[in-house]
């Protein structure tokens, strides 16, 4: 996993695209058609149930940490805030779980016949 909060660097590739993006530093120029990728984060405070949400195309999916979740800054770079609804009263899952439920959503989406 990376970790905007170190600073760390992510690789795009696909799509014609290969490019090293710091992720502190993510522009709303990334998610324009320009490039073709959409943001989507996924935050409790997201107004788009995860499965509703369109995830078949080339996506940056940003996951916040499970203490102080995803930074407004970089929330206002999405172009979709998304949850995962749960039932009874959990409020939250850990982050590693909640990425597992995403991509493997995105993947589903995926494999949707056209």
């Amino acid at each position: 996993a990376t970790r905007a909060d170190t600073g760390a660097s992510l690789i795009l590739e696909g799509g014609g695209i290969d490019k090293s993006v710091r992720l502190g530093g993510i522009t709303a120029r990334l998610g324009s058609a320009e490039h073709g990728l959409r943001i989507v984060a996924c935050t409790e405070k997201g107004d788009t149930p995860l499965q509703e949400a369109d995830l078949a195309g080339p996506l940056i999916v940003i996951m916040g940490s499970e203490e102080s979740g995803i930074s407004p800054s970089i929330l206002r770079l999405a172009d979709q805030l998304v949850r995962i609804d749960m039932a009874g009263t959990i409020g939250s899952l850990n982050v590693s779980v909640a990425t597992g439920i995403v991509l493997n959503q995105v993947l589903m989406a995926r494999r949707k016949p056209s």
